[in-house]
């Protein structure tokens, strides 16, 4: 029972000490400046390939075909 004592009052000591030598290394964070995106959609979205994604399009195209016979209901596929 003693050591238990004697390793909570240490731990107290070593949270003090460290808490003691952190404190005044911590910087408060700088407020980041503003983000403007390069591109918002307005009339509608960019497209592009699959091939350009890296995405295999046969491999995607096969996988909207499971779909379909199998009746899921997807409204999308990422």
């Amino acid at each position: 029972m003693t050591n238990i004592r004697n390793n909570s009052s240490l731990l107290r000591v070593f949270a003090l000490l460290w808490l003691a030598a952190t404190g005044g290394c911590v910087t408060p964070p700088t407020a980041l400046p503003p983000v403007t995106p390069t591109y918002w959609p307005t009339q509608g979205w960019r497209t592009s390939t699959p091939e350009a994604q890296g995405v295999d399009s046969a491999l995607l195209a096969q996988a909207v075909d499971r779909i379909r016979i199998r009746g899921l209901a997807v409204d999308s596929l990422l």
